[in-house]
């Protein structure tokens, strides 16, 4: 993300830091629920599983 700072300062605009996308919570929780899906999966023989949505 390089790039967009020096765009931005090219630009004469600040660049927040929150601007860099940054996994929050919720992100965590996906990926928690993703790999207890693959867990089932793997469980279950290799079958496809549903993901828990978040």
């Amino acid at each position: 993300m390089d790039w967009q700072r020096f765009l931005a300062k090219s630009e004469g605009k600040e660049f927040a830091n929150t601007e860099l996308g940054f996994p929050d919570v919720t992100d965590g929780a996906r990926g928690v629920a993703f790999v207890e899906s693959a867990m089932r999966s793997y469980a279950a023989g290799g079958g496809w599983t549903q993901v828990e949505t978040i």
